[in-house]
């Protein structure tokens, strides 16, 4: 598998214009991912979660691992985290 991102493009940088735009600080941002082309987006926030059937790499960086979304992970875990 390939994936191409533009250096002026990506999760990342998308993350980084809306914390800028909501003035919302890096500490308290989440984000969820599953896949190695994550790995920017998760470094991006303050909380990063991997979900349990994610990539490998991904889950070593990650600050929490969560069920697969398949089994309601990301509310799940937001729940917990105090979120909703």
């Amino acid at each position: 598998m390939l994936n191409l991102i533009p250096r002026t493009a990506g999760k990342s940088l998308g993350i980084g214009f809306l914390l800028e735009q909501f003035k919302i600080s890096r500490s308290d941002a989440f984000a969820f991912g599953d896949g190695f082309n994550d790995e920017n987006m998760l470094l991006a926030v303050g909380t990063s979660v991997a979900m349990a059937d994610g990539d490998s790499r991904l889950k070593k960086l990650a600050t929490f691992i969560c069920p697969p979304a398949d089994e309601d992970g990301i509310a799940d875990s937001l729940k917990k985290m105090g979120v909703l």
